[in-house]
């Protein structure tokens, strides 16, 4: 009756469709595997990155968001055995009728994210443990729009490059995000999320949950011709 059937189908989003607040700089490339943790990292033109250890600074995201980040031409996270793995879902039919909170005609962003509440392995995720690409940095959805809504959620998402939830486990649409006038047909979308499936697993933009109440993770960022180590250890 509300016309919305469209909406309610989901997929995984790409990582060309998020809005991001930092993205890999094109001149940093792979080099063949050297030895050592940094020894398969240089930047095009410049020596080999030295096969040391250097050790990790302690900051907070907030101080390594302002400080490093928009200097940081490449960024790795130390993906930990099991943590705050996040999944980024999209809008199937993305001129279908907005139905999350942050969605709106003029501002059409119908990006949202699901996680676990008690965390995931990095196995589930398609990861393995130690360090991995980030292949660029968001802010959840709620925040990047015309007008954001931080009380919803507020931090940071690392998208891991490799990523892929391979647990099926609904749709991730989930009542808290839907739009207020949808409150009387919330039952029913509930009920058709927890059946339906996400498409678009292929392409998904997965990675690392960042929140403000979870702010905690170990990162290098290749830096003025090196590579720095930081241990971010809160919020801020």
């Amino acid at each position: 009756k509300l016309g919305l059937a469209p909406s309610l189908e989901r997929r995984f989003a790409r990582v060309d469709e998020l809005r991001t607040i930092w993205q890999p700089v094109a001149t940093v490339e792979r080099a063949a595997a050297r030895g050592g943790i940094f020894g398969h990292l240089k930047a095009k033109g410049e020596p080999a990155v030295p096969a040391v250890e250097v050790p990790a600074v302690t900051m907070t995201w907030a101080k390594f968001a302002d400080k490093v980040l928009p200097k940081a031409k490449r960024l790795q996270i130390n993906v930990p055995y099991h943590g705050a793995f996040i999944g980024m879902v999209t809008a199937v039919n993305l001129n279908s009728p907005p139905i999350l909170k942050w969605d709106t005609e003029a501002d059409r962003y119908p990006v949202s994210w699901y996680c676990y509440m008690s965390g995931s392995d990095a196995r589930q995720f398609g990861l393995s443990t130690g360090w991995a690409d980030v292949q660029v940095v968001t802010r959840f959805p709620n925040e990047v729009v015309e007008r954001p809504m931080p009380f919803l959620s507020e931090g940071a998402i690392l998208i891991i490059e490799g990523a892929h939830d391979t647990r099926q486990s609904g749709n991730a649409l989930f009542p808290e995000i839907l739009k207020d006038e949808l409150h009387g047909a919330r039952a029913t979308i509930e009920a058709y999320a927890r059946s339906a499936q996400l498409a678009g697993r292929d392409e998904s933009a997965c990675g690392y949950d960042l929140r403000k109440q979870q702010a905690t993770c170990t990162l290098r960022a290749f830096v003025d011709g090196g590579w720095s180590g930081y241990r971010i250890d809160r919020w801020d």
